[in-house]
């Protein structure tokens, strides 16, 4: 049954695609977003809807709150694909943990994508305060 709950499961969107549409639906456009590389990727074309900070292949954790606020970023898109291993190893990745948790306590989780029903990690879209 688990084999069937997993092929059902991959024909179905993947969560950057489904967050991506989320996205393109509910963020005002012009808005400032940073965003990983493994987050939806925001089309640039055929015009740029939004100001995007892509930081390559960095992270939103190598930098703190305080960074975003003055780039003027009004929102933040990470997926668990590295935040998932940072909490596995804790000891290792202190800091960044400590930046995790500092984006949720002083921003607003506006939506999650969870990946129980389709492919794909799992997407938080927050919104700085």
């Amino acid at each position: 049954m688990e084999d069937i709950d997993n092929a059902v499961k991959l024909t179905r969107d993947n969560t950057r695609t489904v967050s991506k549409e989320w996205i393109e639906e509910n963020i005002p456009e012009g808005s400032k977003i940073a965003y990983e590389f493994f987050s939806p990727q925001l089309s640039v074309y055929p015009k740029r809807r939004f100001e995007l900070m892509d930081l390559g292949k960095g992270y939103i954790v190598d930098n703190d709150y305080q960074f975003y606020v003055n780039q003027s970023v009004e929102y933040i898109i990470i997926s668990d694909h590295m935040k998932k291993r940072d909490y596995e190893e804790p000891e290792k990745y202190s800091l960044q943990i400590s930046r995790y948790e500092e984006l949720a306590k002083k921003a607003r989780l506006i939506q999650l994508f969870d990946n129980a029903d389709n492919p794909g990690p799992i997407i938080e879209i927050y919104r700085l305060q």
